[in-house]
């Protein structure tokens, strides 16, 4: 027999989760605030304490708790750069390529110094990338703001990623050297099979790796968890369904990105702000992806990563 659930002193239809160190109301969800490590009654700010044992006691781990169990869609994860606060991050960066872009287009001498901007910038996204799935697996869906620049830490944040990239790489050449077709044949002229399925089917199998290989990293802060591909097919076998309509779905992203770049590519501006806006759009949205797989996933991935 359950026991009667303790309702809510200020919403009293309502199940109490919490209840308050300082006033000692009973509270539900609405009645709590976060700070930045700790759970505040709203009505007068003392610290909040769960009722249940088991449930939990900071901010960080009652925002997980409660984004895995919120109705998030893909639709939501789609609308991800745009939303609150954070949008601004994605607008100002996209903002900041296109100035870059265009000046360097039309004033030639410029374009040592906007290269150094712009490497300075480039240095900066794989770490804001973890920090997104970081933020994401954690129960955030609005962006993190941009990291410091300490440069040391940045090449590495960055040489990291390129490993990734280059794993997720390696199923596309195992297919084509297995297969034995020719990239010269990419159009299916005679000579050798035609790459077309190959490259399609390695792409799809190196976004689906590329899910694990870079949230893995990424949430449990260890670059070393990157080359296990042991652990990393193992986190895909968690819900292999998922894992495939999100590859399929960053699959979609660069494939809208080829041919946009495609068909706009006599347009020398409105081509470029369009294609950089996919670009930048693609780098967010797709680590917004991981770390959603790793939110739903939390507790069976931690225990297959760390133990």
């Amino acid at each position: 027999m359950t026991e009667p659930q303790t309702p809510c002193a200020v919403h009293p239809t309502r199940p109490a989760a919490f209840r308050c160190d300082g006033c000692q109301r009973t509270l539900c969800d609405d009645c709590i605030q976060m700070s930045h490590r700790l759970i505040l009654c709203a009505h007068c700010g003392e610290m909040a304490v769960p009722i249940a044992t088991g449930r939990p006691v900071s901010s960080t781990a009652h925002r997980k708790t409660r984004a895995q169990t919120a109705h998030y869609t893909l639709v939501d994860a789609f609308l991800y750069p745009f939303r609150g606060t954070g949008g601004g991050v994605f607008w100002s960066y996209l903002a900041l390529l296109v100035v870059i872009n265009v000046v360097s287009a039309f004033v030639p001498f410029a374009g040592c110094f906007l290269g150094v901007i712009s490497l300075l910038i480039l240095l900066l996204v794989p770490r804001l990338l973890f920090t997104i799935v970081r933020s994401t697996a954690d129960g955030d869906n609005e962006l993190p703001e941009w990291p410091e620049l300490e440069v040391w830490e940045r090449v590495v944040d960055a040489l990291a990623y390129c490993v990734i990239i280059v794993l997720c790489v390696l199923p596309t050449v195992a297919l084509v050297w297995v297969t034995g077709c020719s990239l010269v044949t990419v159009d299916g002229a005679p000579g050798g099979p035609s790459c077309i399925p190959v490259l399609a089917l390695g792409a799809l199998v190196g976004l689906a790796l590329w899910i694990p290989s870079f949230g893995a990293p990424a949430v449990y802060d260890s670059f070393w968890l990157i080359p296990r591909v042991d652990l990393h097919a193992r986190a895909l076998a968690v819900a292999p369904v998922e894992a495939g309509l999100l590859a399929g779905a960053l699959a979609a992203l660069v494939v809208v990105s080829y041919f946009l770049r495609f068909a706009l590519g006599q347009l020398p501006l409105v081509g470029s702000i369009a294609v950089t806006f996919l670009m930048v759009y693609t780098w967010f949205t797709g680590a917004h992806l991981v770390g959603v797989y790793f939110r739903r996933h939390a507790d069976e991935l931690e225990r297959l990563y760390i133990g």
